[in-house]
C-alpha cells in the first residue's frame, strides 16, 4: 500500500504523523498539534490531504475527526467513523459500518450488508444489499436496494427529522412495516396488507407482505414522509 499526503496550505511540523505495521496490520495516524494562544481574524486555510492506495480486498478502518472521508473500489469489512465531515463510499462490496456526526453522506453501487448511523445530514445509499440497518438523526433519507438484492436479515431503515425515500427493486421479498409519527405515507408497489392505522394519535402505519413476503423491512420516520417506489 501507499500513502500520500498534500499538505496544500499547512505545514508539515503543524502535526504529528504516526505510523507502523506489524505483520499484515499497517496503520497510519495524522493529528494537528494543540495551538496555544490566541487567534484574531479569518482562518480559511485548507487541511491537508491524505490518499491511501490500497490493496483490493482488504479489511479498512479510516476514522477522521474534522475533514470528508471518501472511500472506493475495496472489497472486506469497512468500518468508518467521522465527527465533522462528508462522507462518500463508492464501488465497496462486503459489510460496511459507518458512524458519522455531521456532514453529508453519499454511497453508491454497495453490494453485501450495510449498517450506517448518522447524527445530522442528508443521507443517500443504493447498492445490492443482504441486510440494511440505516439511523439519521436530523436530514432527509434516500435510499435504493437495487436488483439483485436479497435481504436475508431483519432490516431497518429510520430518521428521527426528515423525509423517507426508498426505492426498491419489483423482485424483492420482504415484510414491511411502515411509520411516520407526522407525516403520509406513499407506496407505489402491490402490497398484500395486513394492516392499515391512521388514526391521529398513532400517526399511520402500513404493513403488508411484497412478493409473498419474506424477512421484516421497518422504514419509520418520526417527523416527515415516507414514499416507495419501484425501480
Amino acid at each position: 500500500m501507499q500513502i500520500r499526503v498534500d499538505w496544500r496550505d499547512r505545514r508539515a511540523d503543524e502535526f504529528t504523523l504516526t505510523e507502523f505495521q506489524s505483520g499484515n496490520h499497517v496503520n497510519f495516524e495524522l493529528k494537528e498539534k494543540a495551538h496555544l494562544g490566541i487567534h484574531l481574524g479569518g482562518w480559511n486555510h485548507r487541511g491537508p490531504e491524505v490518499v491511501a492506495e490500497v490493496p483490493a480486498q482488504i479489511d479498512l478502518e479510516a476514522r477522521t475527526s474534522d475533514g470528508a472521508l471518501k472511500v472506493a473500489g475495496v472489497q472486506g469489512n469497512v468500518e468508518l467513523h467521522t465527527s465533522d465531515g462528508s462522507v462518500g463510499v463508492d464501488d465497496v462490496s462486503g459489510a460496511v459500518r459507518l458512524t458519522a456526526s455531521d456532514g453529508a453522506i453519499h454511497m453508491h453501487n454497495l453490494s453485501g450488508t450495510l449498517e450506517s448511523r448518522s447524527s445530522d445530514g442528508s443521507v443517500a445509499i443504493e447498492g445490492r444489499f443482504t441486510g440494511l440497518q440505516v439511523h439519521a438523526g436530523d436530514g432527509s433519507v434516500d435510499v435504493t436496494v437495487a436488483d439483485g438484492s436479497n435481504l436475508t436479515t431483519a432490516s431497518k431503515v429510520e430518521a428521527s427529522d426528515g423525509s423517507v425515500k426508498i426505492h426498491l427493486a419489483r423482485s424483492l421479498k420482504v415484510d414491511l412495516d411502515v411509520h411516520t409519527s407526522d407525516g403520509g405515507i406513499k407506496c407505489e408497489l402491490p402490497v398484500t396488507t395486513e394492516g392499515f392505522d391512521s388514526s391521529h394519535n398513532s400517526g399511520h402505519n402500513l404493513r403488508g407482505r411484497l412478493n409473498g413476503g419474506g424477512v421484516p423491512l421497518a422504514i419509520h420516520t418520526s417527523d416527515g414522509s415516507v414514499s416507495i417506489t419501484a425501480i
